[in-house]
């Protein structure tokens, strides 16, 4: 799997506004890219990295509603992508995947305590692979919440969330 890099300027001066996207591109590519996700120190804070997929997955449910959670995976199991599925929404933006090659399932889920709690059942018996590579939550333009590469790498959360909302996350996550 080749995953795209999560771009992360100095400060919205840099040709781009908070959670907004660039054209990228890619070493070895001839042509740009789609537009990818930028974040912006200014706009979200790094929490740290979260080896464990069951924390962020709880985290989730700490933030905010109504929002979205984006969902890739390059080897979803068939019961993740079956539940994926039953919950599905229409996109509310395209430039959240982190995978270049090969072609991930994407999904769209509105952020709810069942499918919080679904993902979290997925994940508690599963392998991380199985369950999402990447996880995004947003709403509308905004990104509340980032973890690509899901239990390996670094989350970040927006700044512009209550200070009580980043700290009960950071609880979640186990970063506090």
């Amino acid at each position: 799997m080749i995953t795209a890099l999560l771009l992360l300027v100095q400060s919205d001066s840099d040709r781009t506004t908070p959670g907004s996207v660039a054209l990228m591109r890619w070493p070895g590519r001839r042509r740009t890219e789609a537009a990818r996700l930028v974040l912006t120190e200014d706009s979200h804070f790094d929490a740290g990295r979260v080896r464990d997929l069951v924390a962020i997955l709880t985290a989730l449910g700490e933030l905010p509603r109504p929002a979205t959670v984006f969902v890739e995976g390059t080897s979803c199991s068939a019961e993740t992508t079956a539940f994926l599925r039953s919950h599905e929404t229409s996109p509310g933006r395209d430039d959240l995947s982190g995978t270049l090659w090969p072609k991930a399932a994407q999904f769209h889920v509105p952020l709810t305590d069942t499918v919080v709690t679904g993902l979290i059942s997925l994940a508690e018996r599963s392998a991380e692979p199985e369950v999402c590579d990447h996880l995004v939550v947003y709403r509308g333009p905004e990104v509340l919440l980032a973890a690509y590469d899901a239990g390996s790498s670094d989350v970040w959360i927006s700044r512009s969330l209550p200070s009580q909302v980043t700290d009960r996350v950071k609880v979640a996550l186990g970063t506090d």
